[in-house]
């Protein structure tokens, strides 16, 4: 069976996407942005579509996609299966209704069953968060649950619950480009962290990275007000925002994911910025960014 392959960069890093099925979801235009020709990849996601294995009739409880996938005679799936058994430690397996994804943290590949009965489910769900983040901390980098602008030349990162007021603080900055309003990669580095936007929201930039110089911790009010944070109030949330993408890696990948947080949260300065929906202080915002 053909595969076809998609590459992309996120962040600066380099991945494939395999599939012997046509993902015309990586062609919509929150993707296209972050296509690219790239030779080398650092992580693989493979998608493969499997025929399940037969129902056993013998059986009171009828059988699951899953576990009718598990029992087929896929030797892709049996050769990864077992790739994970040797190592456990460095493998993660997750399983649904219609799919398995096993995970290689040595290799930064993701391959993903599909049970050719939930094939359509592929096409709905596509490519979320939650299969970069997990193979981040290899590179030193993690998701924030933000949005982020750039403006001189600087990053500011605006952090947020659902609904908590990323998107409107982005939109509201008279100047400036948005890298992302949901998820944005942030990367440490010998120089400090780079901030670059990924394929989910509703505004994203695919090719600009820039150094990040402000956190800001949201919340709605009638006025605008700006209250410095310090690292041990901030920590908390960015651990509470990230530990759900993180909950699968093993040991020493946690630990060095909240390395990364730990640091991020006394990088550069941080507030608590109060606003209201339609103002937002920008020359105070700047101030703070510039140290």
């Amino acid at each position: 069976m053909k595969t076809s392959k998609i590459a992309m960069a996120i962040g600066g890093l380099a991945i494939e996407i395999r599939s012997t099925k046509s993902l015309h979801f990586l062609t919509s235009k929150r993707f296209l942005p972050f296509q690219a020709d790239i030779v080398h990849p650092e992580i693989t996601w493979e998608f493969q579509i499997v025929n399940p294995g037969p129902v056993d009739q013998g059986k009171s409880a009828p059988a699951t996609g899953c576990s009718r996938l598990l029992s087929s005679r896929s030797p892709q799936l049996n050769a990864c299966l077992q790739q994970a058994r040797k190592n456990p430690e460095w493998s993660a397996i997750e399983m649904n209704a219609g799919a398995v994804t096993i995970l290689d943290f040595k290799k930064n590949r993701a391959n993903i069953f599909f049970n050719r009965e939930f094939v359509n489910e592929l096409g709905v769900h596509g490519i979320g968060p939650a299969m970069l983040a997990p193979f981040l901390p290899n590179f030193e980098a993690c998701l924030l649950h933000a949005s982020a602008i750039v403006r001189h030349g600087r990053t500011a990162i605006f952090l947020a619950a659902d609904e908590g007021g990323k998107t409107t603080a982005a939109r509201l900055s008279p100047d400036g480009t948005i890298l992302g309003d949901d998820q944005v990669l942030v990367q440490r580095g010998l120089d400090g962290f780079q901030v670059s936007g990924t394929p989910w929201g509703l505004h994203m930039d695919g090719k600009l990275r820039a150094p990040l110089a402000g956190l800001f911790l949201l919340e709605k009010a009638r006025r605008f007000s700006l209250v410095p944070l310090r690292a041990r109030e901030l920590l908390p949330h960015l651990w509470q925002e990230a530990k759900a993408l993180l909950a699968i890696l093993p040991k020493p990948l946690k630990i060095k994911a909240f390395d990364i947080l730990s640091e991020l949260a006394t990088a550069v300065p941080a507030a608590r910025m109060s606003f209201p929906k339609h103002f937002i202080d920008w020359e105070a915002i700047d101030k703070i960014m510039a140290g």
